[in-house]
């Protein structure tokens, strides 16, 4: 194949030839809700990606008369079918999520087939993402998955667990031999190039040997900046006589702090050798910075336009965030030392302390953005490291690579970041929620006091 070549992205069939995974008749009598779906991880980041069961969101181009009542919305974009979510099918999101279908770091997405940009014929598919206390503008392990997920079913030649539902079709590009996805996240628009090979004329699969990649939405770099913590209720164990922590803010699709681990009392080796004490140490020092940061922009409501600032959404940002970062230990390049020289470990605390399991994507972009400037501006690719891909000898680490820059209103400069790395397939299931099960809708084993305090 010399020339570029277009793949369709549907079936023709009806929806009801899709192939389908019944729950049986005696369980799904007594059930007012089944949720279907694909369950795969990225560096073992789990991402349970609804493709079924899960309510149609209020659309209509912002130009057009809707073609049905939107309730409280009004027109049915991508943010405007994310906050519908947020206030009429928050109880799904707590079902899959939360305990006893999910766990405290358990993270979701729901492809949602009608945006203002798969309806143009920008994207293929949009998607919210699910995480334990809401719902994230941009995750880079999931946009993986989704990509993988996404070429995988299109070229198998086999009845589609969904169809996508889109005129677009798939773009194979001979020379990279790989097919181009176009994702609708929360923050914009996300471009990924999928690796395959052909097993005949029309199936394809996923190449894994290769790493997916995507281009996010620009990044940037926000602010350089400390906090005090003088008050005792503030402070850490691990802080030392310390009284100022030091950080970086930028933006990767989220807003993320990334600090030093040795300006939180801590070194590489406690990110690259993980253990309970050491993790639940780290979760303490993240929260509290975080609280603090949280309540900084409550007292000066201008450090939220400093800090979060965001040149084309008006709204106020929230810290989605917060990083703990080093350079890898001498022990950890004398155990990896086949792995690059600018290779970085780190930990990403995120939503309700949430652990991400991964080098965390949109993170990535974010320290990309952190470092960069104009007098280097297409530097060497980064290799970044969570725990998981330390502990399995460099193995679902993350690669970052400037692929552009662009002025951004009164952000000085946005940086194109490309992210690559693998997604792999963990399971089919089919959820379902029995409406007079009031356990079953969602909880926190650890959160259980506040409950019978309320």
């Amino acid at each position: 194949m010399s020339r570029k070549r277009r793949f369709p992205s549907h079936d023709d069939g009806s929806p009801d030839e899709l192939h389908n995974i019944n729950v049986p008749t005696f369980i799904s009598q007594s059930c007012g809700t089944e949720l279907k779906t694909v369950e795969m991880h990225t560096c073992g980041e789990p991402t349970r990606i609804v493709y079924s069961g899960y309510p149609d969101l209020p659309y209509a181009l912002p130009t057009v008369t809707p073609m049905y009542p939107l309730s409280d919305l009004q027109s049915g974009t991508l943010l405007e079918q994310r906050e519908y979510a947020m206030s009429h099918h928050d109880n799904l999101r707590r079902a899959l999520i939360c305990e006893p279908r999910g766990h405290r770091d358990m993270y979701g997405a729901v492809l949602c087939w009608r945006t203002e940009l798969t309806e143009t014929g920008k994207a293929h598919t949009g998607v919210l993402f699910l995480t334990n206390d809401g719902y994230s503008t941009m995750c880079g392990h999931a946009t993986l998955a989704l990509g993988r997920l996404i070429v995988d079913q299109a070229g198998s030649g086999e009845k589609k667990l969904f169809d996508l539902g889109m005129s677009k079709d798939l773009m194979y590009d001979p020379k990279t031999q790989t097919m181009a996805v176009d994702l609708h996240v929360p923050c914009g628009l996300v471009s990924l190039q999928v690796p395959v090979v052909f097993i005949g004329t029309d199936t394809w699969k996923v190449d894994t040997s290769r790493m997916i990649s995507y281009q996010g939405t620009p990044s940037w770099f926000s602010d350089s900046t400390f906090l005090s913590f003088s008050e005792p209720a503030t402070r850490w164990p691990e802080l030392g006589d310390r009284e100022e922590v030091n950080f970086g803010i930028a933006y990767g699709g989220a807003f993320y702090i990334m600090v030093e681990a040795k300006r939180l009392g801590f070194t590489a080796s406690d990110l690259e050798n993980i253990t309970p004490s050491g993790l639940a140490a780290l979760s303490n020092a993240t929260r509290l910075l975080k609280e603090e940061f949280n309540r900084r922009l409550v007292e000066w409501p201008e450090t939220r336009r400093m800090w979060l600032r965001h040149p084309d959404y008006k709204d106020d940002h929230t810290l989605y965030g917060v990083i703990v970062t080093a350079r890898p230990s001498s022990t950890g390049q004398d155990t990896y030392s086949n792995l690059p020289p600018n290779a970085e470990s780190g930990i990403c605390f995120f939503a309700n302390q949430q652990v991400d399991r991964s080098p965390t994507g949109s993170g990535a972009q974010a320290r990309v953005a952190l470092g960069w400037s104009l007098a280097d501006p297409h530097p060497e690719p980064r290799t970044f490291h969570s725990p998981v891909s330390w502990a399995y000898g460099g193995e679902g680490a993350f690669v970052a690579e400037v692929v552009g820059h662009k002025r951004l209103g009164n952000v000085s400069q946005g940086v194109k970041v490309k992210i690559s790395g693998k997604a792999r397939y963990t399971g089919v299931s089919s959820f379902v929620v029995e409406d007079d099960d009031e356990i079953g809708k969602g909880f926190w084993f650890d959160e259980l006091g506040k409950r019978s305090e309320s």
